[in-house]
């Protein structure tokens, strides 16, 4: 699988980016199996177990994915999903590792 974007050499003051067609859709879930680094931005989540949504302590709605973290990036293992309610301001961490 190549990725979605490259970058198009021009003058030393000027990069243009260009998309790739790619066999995944935007904000496809991960495959926990085919990538060696799981973290991205926004989303859907690629949870090691269960998925694990907490609710909102203000408003009481499933709170979303920020990000994610995964730790293979530092030879550790677990992923840190970072997640946040957008109409109260309230954000958590949630860690998974399998």
């Amino acid at each position: 699988m190549t990725s979605p974007l490259h970058t198009v050499e021009g003058s030393l003051e000027v990069r243009d980016l260009a998309c790739e067609a790619t066999e995944y859709p935007p904000f496809a879930p991960a495959n926990l199996f085919e990538f060696n680094d799981g973290t991205t931005l926004g989303g859907m989540s690629m949870w090691l177990q269960d998925a694990d949504y907490p609710r909102c302590p203000v408003c009481a709605e499933r709170i979303r994915l920020l990000a994610q973290h995964d730790n293979s990036a530092l030879e550790e293992e677990g992923i840190y999903y970072a997640l946040y309610c957008p109409d109260c301001g309230i954000v958590a961490v949630n860690y998974q590792q399998t």
